[in-house]
């Protein structure tokens, strides 16, 4: 199957979505969240089993109101996460604001399509 063709018919006739959402996949890519999580020196926590891209993808769920809540974004990705409920909240609550503004910052920086140079 080709999926080239399907591609292009969603281009030709949606080409905003298909864009964002390309942008916003490879923006937000887990290896790049984790990383920037990473190279946070304020950062107070490690990483086990649950990886910061994780929980990021579960608050980006609530935060674009595709679920309520923490809870329910977790259960529909419970298969992809290999730790509890208590756990990822362990985590929330251990993130510091400057953490969550330092991996933005970061991801935005070493983005080629937002890094013109200019900083």
């Amino acid at each position: 199957m080709s999926f080239s063709i399907i591609l292009e018919r969603f281009i030709e006739q949606s080409p905003i979505p298909v864009m964002a959402r390309s942008l916003i996949e490879r923006t937000f890519n887990a290896d790049r969240i984790n990383a920037c999580f990473e190279s946070v020196d304020e950062n107070p926590q490690y990483t086990r089993e649950l990886l910061f891209s994780s929980v990021f993808e579960l608050m980006s769920l609530v935060v674009l109101r595709a679920f309520p809540a923490i809870h329910s974004a977790y259960k529909s990705k419970k298969n992809d996460i290999p730790v509890s409920i208590t756990a990822v909240y362990d985590k929330l609550s251990g993130i510091d604001t400057s953490t969550g503004t330092l991996t933005l910052k970061n991801t935005y920086l070493n983005n080629p399509t937002t890094n013109t140079g200019q900083h």
